[in-house]
């Protein structure tokens, strides 16, 4: 958990791209563009280089602690229809769940396009050392302009 503390203050400020909420499941973390540890610790991770948020696949990484409410730990409570939502900090972009998977970690396929627009959180089935990958797939549902009350309403002040 120190860890964790340390990362949210530690994280590199240009890394920012927007914010994920998933409001069933009590996450909102910042978008950090690249996955590294210093990223994964405060936040969810970009995981391609070129990905555009509303646009293909959007994966998203992020550590699953063994405090189950810290970073992607939620994410093992996510029902399907569950609501997620993104911001690039022009628009947000709102995401119903349509699958929960796991797969095993060298399961790369995810990160591919798949022809649609969706977004793919990815984090570890368990809390501690594993080769399983929990897999939550949401279908993008529409785009809206980012106003101050979608900001409060959805993402951390």
């Amino acid at each position: 958990m120190s860890s964790v503390i340390k990362g949210a203050t530690n994280y590199d400020k240009n890394a920012v791209v927007g914010s994920i909420a998933v409001p069933s499941v009590n996450i909102n973390l910042m978008i950090l563009k690249g996955t590294n540890t210093s990223n994964l610790i405060a936040g969810a991770t970009t995981m391609l280089p070129d990905q555009t948020m509303g646009k293909g696949n959007y994966p998203l990484a992020g550590h699953h602690m063994r405090n189950q409410s810290v970073l992607f730990g939620p994410l093992m409570d996510v029902k399907k229809d569950a609501k997620i939502y993104t911001t690039d900090l022009k628009n947000v972009y709102e995401y119903k769940v349509s699958e929960t998977k796991i797969v095993n970690e060298t399961e790369v396929s995810v990160l591919e396009d798949a022809g649609d627009n969706r977004i793919t959180l990815i984090t570890c089935d368990k809390a501690t050392e594993t080769s399983k990958r929990l897999i939550v797939v949401g279908k993008l549902v529409k785009t809206e302009k980012l106003t101050k009350e979608l900001q409060s309403k959805y993402f951390a002040k």
